[in-house]
């Protein structure tokens, strides 16, 4: 048996298993797939020019700054296995950025510095422009039209790109999927027996289905409970300790694994839930960010579109945050274990060496 007696990522994970219960808890019946790691680093963008209680309500949610330098150490865990992550600061007509915070965002973030007209479609066009380009064309626009009230706009991508550890499933059927619904769905099921990384507590089995060198990995999680209530009750009771205790009792064995090939894509609007978890001052004419601009500033919305297509040789994956801000004035040997997810399950996608949680979901149709 393989313990982890530390767990890395503790304070990144909490605002992941944080955002997702609320998020999976207003849309029980809908697949669903979000990047808290990329919302969180272009809230820790935003943080960098917060002060009074704002800047306490976002340290409060975030728990920790995600930066540059966590990036690229997530970035050089695997040579075999793409993460990219890409920060942007667009300024709007008629206000300026402090220089401080420019430099602090070039610096700290890696973060390009461009000009935008948000009431034009020329602007438009740019900012999406450089999303599709960040996620190599897999999220092509953020925006759907011009937002002349927009003054300014932080922008986080993310692109994941790994091939399984084992090259590729090697068993594909065409089966049921029962629904969060009750209905039965055919889909393409992917088998593979071998020995994984698994384990299991009152609530759900896991297991760890590996990336490249290891580095990256997805984890799969199954309620035992397997009635559509059951499947709720389950994923609004995820946490960062239900997490770490599963991770710390995972030991390897025999496991004959069938998860379902299938792509999705989402898009969802964070303000209320960011503002259900404490960060609440932002979006108020009150909010406090003296550090960006001299001009008063406040959150107007915050905003995340995905992609994930999950095949039988390995995962492709991309987010996009968008914050935009306007003035105040106007988000071994044994039989297998039988690990069938062929009914509403969670999955995530994780990092080991920092222990981050760059994607999670829920597959529930």
């Amino acid at each position: 048996m393989s313990m982890i007696l530390t767990i890395p990522g503790t304070d990144i994970n909490g605002f992941t298993f944080r955002l997702f219960g609320k998020i999976s808890a207003t849309t029980p019946q809908e697949d669903v797939f979000v990047s808290p790691f990329s919302a969180a680093t272009a809230l820790s963008l935003l943080n960098e020019g917060a002060s009074g209680e704002t800047a306490s309500e976002i340290n409060g949610l975030l728990g920790m700054d995600f930066n540059l330098s966590l990036s690229d150490e997530i970035r050089r865990a695997d040579p075999s296995t793409t993460f990219e992550s890409a920060n942007s600061l667009w300024i709007g007509k008629g206000i300026s950025a402090k220089c401080c915070y420019v430099r602090k965002a070039k610096k700290e973030y890696g973060a390009e510095v461009s000009k935008a007209d948000f009431g034009s479609q020329t602007g438009v066009d740019s900012i999406n422009d450089w999303c599709s380009r960040k996620t190599h064309g897999k999220i092509e626009k953020i925006l759907d039209s011009a937002e002349p009230s927009t003054r300014m706009m932080l922008i986080n991508a993310l692109y994941f790109n790994g091939e399984w550890e084992f090259s590729e499933f090697p068993v594909l059927r065409s089966e049921d999927f029962r629904t969060i619904g009750g209905a039965d769905v055919r889909k393409t099921m992917m088998y593979k027996t071998d020995e994984f990384m698994y384990s299991e507590d009152d609530m759900f089995r896991m297991v760890e289905i590996p990336y490249g060198n290891k580095s990256f990995s997805m984890y799969v999680l199954l309620p035992k409970d397997e009635s559509p209530e059951g499947f709720s009750n389950a994923a609004s009771r995820i946490s960062a300790e239900r997490w770490n205790n599963l991770l710390s009792k995972m030991e390897r064995v025999r496991v004959r694994l069938a998860i379902p090939k299938f792509k999705m894509e989402y898009s969802i609007e964070l303000n209320d839930i960011l503002s259900e978890l404490g960060m609440k001052k932002a979006f108020t004419p009150s909010a406090e960010f003296p550090g960006i601009s001299r001009t008063p500033l406040m959150v107007s919305y915050v905003k995340q579109k995905t992609y994930l297509d999950v095949n039988e040789r390995g995962t492709e994956a991309a987010a996009v945050t968008a914050i935009a801000m306007k003035m105040t004035s106007v988000g071994p040997g044994n039989d297998p274990i039988e690990f069938i997810a062929n009914r509403p399950f969670l999955f995530s996608i994780r990092e080991a060496g920092t222990g981050a949680v760059l994607f999670i979901g829920q597959k529930v149709k």
